[in-house]
Protein backbone atom coordinates (compact mmCIF):
# COMPACT_ATOMS: atom_id res chain seq x y z
CA UNK A 1 0.00 0.00 0.00
CA UNK A 2 1.61 2.97 -1.14
CA UNK A 3 2.52 5.52 1.66
CA UNK A 4 0.37 8.88 2.12
CA UNK A 5 4.04 11.04 1.69
CA UNK A 6 4.51 9.34 -1.65
CA UNK A 7 1.03 9.76 -2.82
CA UNK A 8 1.75 13.49 -2.03
CA UNK A 9 4.57 13.49 -5.19
CA UNK A 10 1.88 11.94 -7.77
CA UNK A 11 -1.80 13.11 -7.06
CA UNK A 12 -2.90 15.84 -8.98
CA UNK A 13 -0.68 15.35 -11.69
CA UNK A 14 -0.72 12.90 -14.96
CA UNK A 15 1.93 13.80 -17.26
CA UNK A 16 0.27 11.28 -19.95
CA UNK A 17 -2.99 13.78 -20.14
CA UNK A 18 -0.25 16.75 -19.84
CA UNK A 19 1.71 16.41 -23.01
CA UNK A 20 4.47 14.84 -20.68
CA UNK A 21 4.31 17.58 -18.56
CA UNK A 22 5.85 16.73 -15.10
CA UNK A 23 3.58 19.54 -13.58
CA UNK A 24 -0.32 19.75 -14.49
CA UNK A 25 -0.52 22.88 -16.44
CA UNK A 26 -2.96 26.42 -15.71
CA UNK A 27 -5.60 26.78 -17.32
CA UNK A 28 -7.30 29.82 -17.79
CA UNK A 29 -10.50 30.49 -18.94
CA UNK A 30 -13.98 31.76 -18.29
CA UNK A 31 -15.53 30.57 -21.59
CA UNK A 32 -15.50 26.84 -22.76
CA UNK A 33 -16.56 26.11 -26.07
CA UNK A 34 -18.66 23.47 -28.03
CA UNK A 35 -19.05 22.27 -31.31
CA UNK A 36 -23.07 22.32 -31.34
CA UNK A 37 -26.29 23.67 -29.64
CA UNK A 38 -27.33 20.21 -28.93
CA UNK A 39 -24.15 19.44 -26.41
CA UNK A 40 -24.02 23.10 -24.80
CA UNK A 41 -27.61 22.52 -23.57
CA UNK A 42 -26.96 19.09 -22.61
CA UNK A 43 -24.03 20.35 -19.84
CA UNK A 44 -26.10 23.18 -19.20
CA UNK A 45 -29.10 21.83 -18.18
CA UNK A 46 -30.15 22.80 -15.43
CA UNK A 47 -27.72 24.62 -14.50
CA UNK A 48 -24.03 25.27 -14.80
CA UNK A 49 -21.91 22.58 -14.11
CA UNK A 50 -18.35 21.98 -14.06
CA UNK A 51 -17.50 21.82 -17.53
CA UNK A 52 -19.58 24.95 -19.51
CA UNK A 53 -18.43 28.01 -17.06
CA UNK A 54 -14.88 28.88 -15.66
CA UNK A 55 -16.68 30.01 -12.40
CA UNK A 56 -16.92 26.54 -11.87
CA UNK A 57 -13.37 25.67 -12.14
CA UNK A 58 -11.13 24.67 -14.55
CA UNK A 59 -8.57 21.63 -15.30
CA UNK A 60 -6.08 22.79 -12.60
CA UNK A 61 -8.38 23.56 -9.92
CA UNK A 62 -10.19 19.77 -10.26
CA UNK A 63 -7.01 18.15 -9.81
CA UNK A 64 -6.15 19.67 -6.82
CA UNK A 65 -10.04 18.71 -5.44
CA UNK A 66 -9.54 15.25 -6.36
CA UNK A 67 -5.72 14.87 -4.79
CA UNK A 68 -7.83 16.97 -1.77
CA UNK A 69 -10.71 14.32 -1.70
CA UNK A 70 -7.57 11.05 -2.12
CA UNK A 71 -6.11 12.54 0.82
CA UNK A 72 -9.36 12.82 2.92
CA UNK A 73 -11.40 10.14 2.26
CA UNK A 74 -13.39 12.14 0.64
CA UNK A 75 -16.04 11.46 -2.18
CA UNK A 76 -15.73 15.32 -3.14
CA UNK A 77 -13.58 18.38 -2.61
CA UNK A 78 -14.56 22.01 -3.61
CA UNK A 79 -11.78 24.80 -3.27
CA UNK A 80 -13.19 28.21 -2.80
CA UNK A 81 -11.12 31.46 -2.60
CA UNK A 82 -10.02 31.21 1.67
CA UNK A 83 -10.27 29.51 4.36
CA UNK A 84 -13.48 31.77 5.91
CA UNK A 85 -15.04 31.28 2.74
CA UNK A 86 -15.06 27.14 3.33
CA UNK A 87 -16.13 27.76 6.51
CA UNK A 88 -19.20 30.15 5.75
CA UNK A 89 -20.04 27.90 2.83
CA UNK A 90 -20.24 24.62 4.83
CA UNK A 91 -22.01 26.37 7.82
CA UNK A 92 -24.40 27.70 5.38
CA UNK A 93 -24.91 24.51 3.21
CA UNK A 94 -26.75 23.15 6.23
CA UNK A 95 -28.34 25.93 7.86
CA UNK A 96 -31.26 28.64 7.22
CA UNK A 97 -33.71 30.81 9.08
CA UNK A 98 -34.74 28.98 12.18
CA UNK A 99 -32.07 26.43 12.44
CA UNK A 100 -29.70 25.98 15.23
CA UNK A 101 -26.36 25.32 15.54
CA UNK A 102 -23.44 24.28 18.63
CA UNK A 103 -19.92 26.66 17.91
CA UNK A 104 -16.94 25.82 20.31
CA UNK A 105 -16.47 29.24 22.17
CA UNK A 106 -12.39 28.82 21.81
CA UNK A 107 -13.31 28.60 17.84
CA UNK A 108 -11.19 30.94 15.35
CA UNK A 109 -11.94 34.47 15.89
CA UNK A 110 -13.03 35.40 12.22
CA UNK A 111 -15.26 32.17 12.78
CA UNK A 112 -16.96 33.58 16.04
CA UNK A 113 -17.25 36.97 14.00
CA UNK A 114 -19.07 35.78 11.31
CA UNK A 115 -21.34 33.65 13.52
CA UNK A 116 -21.90 36.64 15.54
CA UNK A 117 -22.50 39.05 13.07
CA UNK A 118 -24.03 37.34 10.10
CA UNK A 119 -26.33 34.31 11.80
CA UNK A 120 -28.68 36.96 13.40
CA UNK A 121 -29.52 38.52 10.19
CA UNK A 122 -30.07 35.22 8.36
CA UNK A 123 -32.36 34.17 11.23
CA UNK A 124 -29.89 31.17 12.43
CA UNK A 125 -29.78 30.79 15.89
CA UNK A 126 -26.53 29.02 16.96
CA UNK A 127 -24.98 28.67 21.20
CA UNK A 128 -21.39 28.43 22.05
CA UNK A 129 -20.18 24.93 23.90
CA UNK A 130 -17.07 23.68 26.12
CA UNK A 131 -15.05 21.88 23.60
CA UNK A 132 -14.42 19.63 26.41
CA UNK A 133 -17.93 18.33 26.00
CA UNK A 134 -18.93 15.01 24.71
CA UNK A 135 -22.07 13.40 26.50
CA UNK A 136 -22.50 16.88 28.24
CA UNK A 137 -23.76 18.28 24.62
CA UNK A 138 -26.66 16.38 24.28
CA UNK A 139 -28.21 19.19 26.89
CA UNK A 140 -27.68 21.95 24.54
CA UNK A 141 -29.35 20.46 21.36
CA UNK A 142 -32.24 21.89 20.71
CA UNK A 143 -35.26 20.55 18.07
CA UNK A 144 -34.42 23.04 15.47
CA UNK A 145 -30.62 21.84 16.09
CA UNK A 146 -29.13 21.32 12.16
CA UNK A 147 -25.44 20.83 12.89
CA UNK A 148 -22.15 20.97 15.76
CA UNK A 149 -19.16 22.78 14.38
CA UNK A 150 -16.18 21.18 15.84
CA UNK A 151 -12.36 22.58 15.68
CA UNK A 152 -9.77 20.23 17.43
CA UNK A 153 -7.51 21.78 18.12
CA UNK A 154 -9.21 25.01 19.67
CA UNK A 155 -7.83 28.12 17.95
CA UNK A 156 -5.79 29.80 20.88
CA UNK A 157 -6.30 27.36 23.56
CA UNK A 158 -5.54 23.95 21.60
CA UNK A 159 -7.75 22.04 23.03
CA UNK A 160 -8.41 18.73 21.55
CA UNK A 161 -12.11 17.59 20.74
CA UNK A 162 -13.23 14.04 21.25
CA UNK A 163 -14.58 13.73 17.76
CA UNK A 164 -15.81 10.08 17.53
CA UNK A 165 -17.61 10.28 20.56
CA UNK A 166 -19.22 13.89 19.09
CA UNK A 167 -20.36 12.71 15.57
CA UNK A 168 -21.97 9.23 17.58
CA UNK A 169 -23.82 11.77 18.53
CA UNK A 170 -24.23 13.92 15.91
CA UNK A 171 -25.24 11.09 14.23
CA UNK A 172 -27.71 9.72 16.69
CA UNK A 173 -29.49 13.14 16.58
CA UNK A 174 -29.13 13.39 12.62
CA UNK A 175 -27.19 16.22 12.54
CA UNK A 176 -24.11 17.14 10.38
CA UNK A 177 -20.73 17.15 11.52
CA UNK A 178 -18.38 19.95 10.37
CA UNK A 179 -14.62 19.65 11.23
CA UNK A 180 -11.84 22.63 10.98
CA UNK A 181 -8.64 20.37 10.29
CA UNK A 182 -6.76 23.00 9.64
CA UNK A 183 -4.13 22.34 12.55
CA UNK A 184 -3.55 18.78 11.75
CA UNK A 185 -4.05 18.29 7.92
CA UNK A 186 -5.22 14.93 6.73
CA UNK A 187 -1.54 13.81 7.39
CA UNK A 188 -2.12 13.87 10.79
CA UNK A 189 -5.77 13.35 11.21
CA UNK A 190 -8.70 11.02 9.34
CA UNK A 191 -11.73 13.22 10.17
CA UNK A 192 -13.54 10.74 7.85
CA UNK A 193 -12.35 7.66 9.28
CA UNK A 194 -13.95 9.05 12.90
CA UNK A 195 -17.36 10.17 11.56
CA UNK A 196 -17.14 13.76 10.50
CA UNK A 197 -19.60 14.25 7.84
CA UNK A 198 -17.54 17.63 6.22
CA UNK A 199 -14.45 18.97 6.60
CA UNK A 200 -12.89 22.76 6.14
CA UNK A 201 -9.40 23.76 5.88
CA UNK A 202 -7.60 26.38 5.08
CA UNK A 203 -5.36 25.95 2.20
CA UNK A 204 -3.28 29.46 2.88
CA UNK A 205 -1.53 27.29 5.62
CA UNK A 206 0.53 24.20 5.24
CA UNK A 207 -1.03 23.05 2.36
CA UNK A 208 0.70 25.99 -0.01
CA UNK A 209 3.37 26.15 2.87
CA UNK A 210 5.15 29.46 1.53
CA UNK A 211 2.92 32.56 2.90
CA UNK A 212 2.03 33.23 -0.77
CA UNK A 213 -1.38 31.86 -1.33
CA UNK A 214 -5.02 32.61 0.27
CA UNK A 215 -7.73 29.40 -0.20
CA UNK A 216 -9.53 27.11 1.05
CA UNK A 217 -10.92 23.67 0.89
CA UNK A 218 -14.33 21.88 1.75
CA UNK A 219 -14.35 17.95 1.64
CA UNK A 220 -17.16 15.69 2.14
CA UNK A 221 -19.14 12.15 1.28
CA UNK A 222 -21.68 11.58 -1.97
CA UNK A 223 -24.96 12.32 0.67
CA UNK A 224 -23.75 15.78 0.85
CA UNK A 225 -23.27 16.84 -2.50
CA UNK A 226 -26.19 18.53 -3.45
CA UNK A 227 -26.48 20.27 -0.65
CA UNK A 228 -22.08 21.90 -0.27
CA UNK A 229 -22.22 21.92 -4.48
CA UNK A 230 -25.56 24.10 -4.74
CA UNK A 231 -24.39 26.85 -2.04
CA UNK A 232 -20.78 27.05 -3.93
CA UNK A 233 -22.69 27.54 -6.93
CA UNK A 234 -24.51 30.66 -6.07
CA UNK A 235 -21.76 32.12 -3.65
CA UNK A 236 -19.26 31.73 -6.44
CA UNK A 237 -16.38 31.97 -4.39
CA UNK A 238 -14.05 30.04 -6.86
CA UNK A 239 -10.08 29.79 -6.54
CA UNK A 240 -8.04 30.46 -9.22
CA UNK A 241 -5.95 28.42 -11.15
CA UNK A 242 -2.88 30.51 -10.25
CA UNK A 243 -2.95 29.82 -6.19
CA UNK A 244 -4.03 25.78 -7.55
CA UNK A 245 -0.87 25.28 -9.04
CA UNK A 246 1.34 26.82 -6.21
CA UNK A 247 -0.96 24.71 -3.67
CA UNK A 248 -0.43 21.41 -5.72
CA UNK A 249 3.51 22.61 -5.71
CA UNK A 250 3.27 22.87 -1.72
CA UNK A 251 1.65 19.28 -1.80
CA UNK A 252 5.04 17.70 -2.84
CA UNK A 253 6.79 19.00 -0.22
CA UNK A 254 3.42 18.74 2.69
CA UNK A 255 4.56 15.79 4.37
CA UNK A 256 8.48 16.85 4.42
CA UNK A 257 7.36 20.04 5.99
CA UNK A 258 5.01 18.86 8.28
CA UNK A 259 7.96 16.61 10.06
CA UNK A 260 9.73 19.13 10.31
CA UNK A 261 7.76 21.65 11.61
CA UNK A 262 6.41 19.07 14.51
CA UNK A 263 9.86 18.29 15.29
CA UNK A 264 10.84 21.91 15.37
CA UNK A 265 7.88 22.73 17.51
CA UNK A 266 8.26 19.76 20.02
CA UNK A 267 11.86 21.05 20.51
CA UNK A 268 11.28 24.62 21.16
CA UNK A 269 7.99 24.01 23.05
CA UNK A 270 9.44 21.41 26.01
CA UNK A 271 12.27 24.42 25.83
CA UNK A 272 9.73 26.98 26.80
CA UNK A 273 8.15 24.67 29.18
CA UNK A 274 11.27 24.61 31.54
CA UNK A 275 11.50 28.67 31.55
CA UNK A 276 11.02 30.47 34.80
CA UNK A 277 8.57 32.63 32.94
CA UNK A 278 6.37 30.26 31.23
CA UNK A 279 2.82 29.88 33.31
CA UNK A 280 1.38 26.87 30.49
CA UNK A 281 2.53 25.78 27.04
CA UNK A 282 -0.79 25.05 25.26
CA UNK A 283 1.02 21.93 23.00
CA UNK A 284 -1.39 19.22 22.69
CA UNK A 285 1.94 17.02 21.67
CA UNK A 286 3.33 17.89 25.33
CA UNK A 287 2.53 15.51 27.55
CA UNK A 288 2.03 17.92 30.57
CA UNK A 289 -0.83 18.81 28.39
CA UNK A 290 -4.30 18.87 29.54
CA UNK A 291 -5.59 16.88 26.57
CA UNK A 292 -2.51 14.99 25.97
CA UNK A 293 -4.35 11.44 25.97
CA UNK A 294 -6.85 12.57 22.80
CA UNK A 295 -3.81 14.12 20.82
CA UNK A 296 -2.39 11.00 21.28
CA UNK A 297 -5.75 8.45 20.85
CA UNK A 298 -6.76 10.49 17.44
CA UNK A 299 -3.40 12.03 15.77
CA UNK A 300 -0.27 10.89 14.17
CA UNK A 301 1.57 13.96 14.65
CA UNK A 302 1.23 17.64 15.55
CA UNK A 303 1.51 21.32 13.99
CA UNK A 304 3.85 23.88 14.57
CA UNK A 305 1.52 26.77 15.63
CA UNK A 306 0.77 26.66 19.65
CA UNK A 307 0.29 29.15 22.39
CA UNK A 308 2.17 30.20 25.53
CA UNK A 309 1.33 31.64 28.41
CA UNK A 310 3.80 34.05 30.13
CA UNK A 311 3.50 34.98 33.58
CA UNK A 312 2.06 38.24 34.33
CA UNK A 313 3.73 41.31 33.43
CA UNK A 314 3.31 44.70 31.74
CA UNK A 315 2.74 44.68 28.28
CA UNK A 316 5.31 47.68 27.64
CA UNK A 317 7.93 45.41 27.94
CA UNK A 318 6.90 42.06 26.32
CA UNK A 319 5.90 44.05 23.40
CA UNK A 320 9.96 45.34 23.48
CA UNK A 321 11.15 41.68 23.78
CA UNK A 322 9.35 40.50 21.02
CA UNK A 323 10.28 43.40 18.88
CA UNK A 324 13.61 42.53 19.05
CA UNK A 325 12.92 38.92 18.28
CA UNK A 326 15.51 38.18 14.80
CA UNK A 327 13.69 35.29 13.78
CA UNK A 328 9.99 35.37 14.51
CA UNK A 329 8.38 38.08 12.13
CA UNK A 330 5.03 39.87 13.71
CA UNK A 331 2.16 38.49 11.67
CA UNK A 332 -1.14 36.63 11.55
CA UNK A 333 -1.55 33.38 9.80
CA UNK A 334 0.95 29.78 10.52
CA UNK A 335 2.06 26.92 8.57
CA UNK A 336 4.60 28.97 6.44
CA UNK A 337 8.04 28.45 6.09
CA UNK A 338 8.63 31.45 8.37
CA UNK A 339 8.54 31.89 12.22
CA UNK A 340 5.68 33.99 13.42
CA UNK A 341 4.90 35.67 16.55
CA UNK A 342 1.66 37.64 17.46
CA UNK A 343 0.40 38.28 20.98
CA UNK A 344 -3.53 38.21 22.51
CA UNK A 345 -5.58 39.09 24.98
CA UNK A 346 -6.33 35.77 26.92
CA UNK A 347 -9.70 37.17 27.98
CA UNK A 348 -10.73 37.00 23.66
CA UNK A 349 -10.31 33.15 23.43
CA UNK A 350 -12.40 31.65 25.38
CA UNK A 351 -14.76 32.19 27.98
CA UNK A 352 -13.16 29.71 30.26
CA UNK A 353 -9.71 31.50 29.50
CA UNK A 354 -11.35 34.50 31.53
CA UNK A 355 -9.87 33.29 34.74
CA UNK A 356 -6.37 32.35 33.71
CA UNK A 357 -3.92 35.51 34.63
CA UNK A 358 -0.56 35.96 32.45
CA UNK A 359 0.39 37.28 28.97
CA UNK A 360 -0.89 35.23 26.02
CA UNK A 361 1.69 34.79 22.76
CA UNK A 362 1.27 31.94 19.84
CA UNK A 363 3.99 30.85 18.37
CA UNK A 364 4.32 29.64 14.42
CA UNK A 365 7.50 27.53 14.86
CA UNK A 366 8.70 27.70 10.76
CA UNK A 367 11.76 26.02 9.10
CA UNK A 368 14.35 27.38 10.51
CA UNK A 369 16.88 25.39 12.50
CA UNK A 370 15.07 24.68 16.13
CA UNK A 371 18.01 25.91 18.12
CA UNK A 372 18.54 29.61 16.31
CA UNK A 373 14.68 29.81 17.54
CA UNK A 374 15.28 28.64 21.05
CA UNK A 375 18.85 31.30 21.12
CA UNK A 376 16.05 33.90 19.58
CA UNK A 377 13.92 33.21 22.34
CA UNK A 378 16.28 32.97 24.97
CA UNK A 379 18.38 36.24 24.15
CA UNK A 380 15.37 38.04 24.30
CA UNK A 381 12.36 36.93 26.45
CA UNK A 382 14.74 35.89 29.33
CA UNK A 383 14.65 39.61 29.91
CA UNK A 384 11.34 39.06 31.10
CA UNK A 385 12.82 37.27 34.77
CA UNK A 386 11.30 40.47 36.55
CA UNK A 387 7.95 38.87 36.32
CA UNK A 388 9.24 36.61 39.34
CA UNK A 389 8.36 40.16 41.18
CA UNK A 390 5.63 41.07 39.40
Amino acid sequence: MTTKSTSLLYLGRDPKKYDKCVNTPIYKSSTFIYESVEDFLREDSPFHTDATYGRSGTTIIHELEDAISTLEGADHTILTSSGMSAIILALLSFLQAGDHVLIPDATYKCTKRFVEEEFPRLGIEYTYYNPNLTEGIRSLIKQNTKAVYMESPSSGTFEIQDIAKLTSITKEYGLISILDNTWATPLFFQGMQHGVDVIVQSLSKYFSGHADVIMGAISYKNPNHDFIRSRFRNYGAIASPEDAYLVLRGLRTLSVRLNQHYISGMAVARWLEEQPYVAQVMHPALPTFKHHHLWKQYYTGAAGVFGVVLKKSDKEPLYKCINELKYFGIGLSWGGFESLIIPYELQTLSIRTRVMEGNYIRLNIGLESAQDLIDDLDKSLKNLNYIDNA
